[in-house]
């Protein structure tokens, strides 16, 4: 969700730089920082790391998804022990599983939220993604969300701690903060903290 905003934001100010954007597990997008692949990254709970530096965004509500035509889906909410009944479609990253209070049954295991998301309409288990990550397909009606309000997704830039900050990290900092101020604002980004 934010990609597209980021891009056209940093594209009006600074025309002549070009920005690399990459998806994955909040581990992976780390290391990367850590080796110097990535300036910084958009991450999610992260594990604390003494070689990086956080910087706070936002905490966003997490749903758990499940097929929109699934009966199960109709309840206003759901306990943990209800939650760790259900065939779920768990991030690789334990840092997904971490959120759980309890171990839940895995029928699979993805790397990254789209897969996560053709399962569930498939109608092969269900998820957990804040609002951000679903809001297109629950316009479109083709996934159904409750909200779990003992899940919160914090959101977090990491960033290599001793190594100089150039301008243009400081830049997309700023840009990051700004861009996730309008889509909370919008309402793209919801349950907010």
């Amino acid at each position: 969700i934010l990609f597209a905003p980021l891009a056209q934001h940093v594209a009006r100010r600074f025309p002549r730089v070009r920005v690399q954007f990459s998806e994955g597990l909040t581990e992976e997008l780390c290391g990367r920082v850590l080796r110097g692949a990535l300036d910084l990254a958009l991450v999610t709970t992260p594990q604390r790391n003494e070689h990086l530096d956080y910087v706070e965004l936002f905490t966003e509500g997490v749903y758990l998804i499940g097929a929109p035509d699934d009966p199960r889906m109709r309840a206003r909410s759901f306990t943990p022990g209800a939650v760790a009944t259900l065939p779920l479609i768990l991030p690789l990253s334990e840092v997904g599983r971490a959120l759980l209070p309890e171990r839940p049954a895995c029928a699979f295991r993805v790397d990254n939220m789209i897969p996560l998301k053709q399962m569930v309409m498939a109608g092969l288990g269900y998820g957990f993604l804040p609002y951000s990550g679903i809001h297109q397909e629950l316009a479109a009606g083709t996934l159904a969300a409750v909200e779990i309000p003992w899940i919160r997704a914090r959101r977090v830039l990491a960033l290599p701690r001793g190594r100089p900050t150039s301008r243009a990290t400081r830049e997309m900092v700023a840009a990051i903060k700004a861009v996730s101020a309008t889509l909370i604002a919008d309402g793209r980004i919801r349950g907010v903290t």
